[in-house]
């Protein structure tokens, strides 16, 4: 869900500012997994 909203917003924001903004999925992706882990690894922590 992440990963289609930042490209909703990336395809919006390239076609507005003349730049291009869309990033490689591999590297979309591998981000928004490090997020999501980290925040189930601190939700662990705070649960302890």
């Amino acid at each position: 869900m992440t990963t289609g909203a930042y490209y909703i917003s990336a395809a919006v924001s390239s076609g507005t500012q003349d730049y291009n903004f869309i990033l490689p999925p591999l590297f979309v992706l591998k981000e928004s997994g490090l997020i999501f882990l980290s925040a189930i690894l601190l939700l662990y922590r705070m649960w302890l």
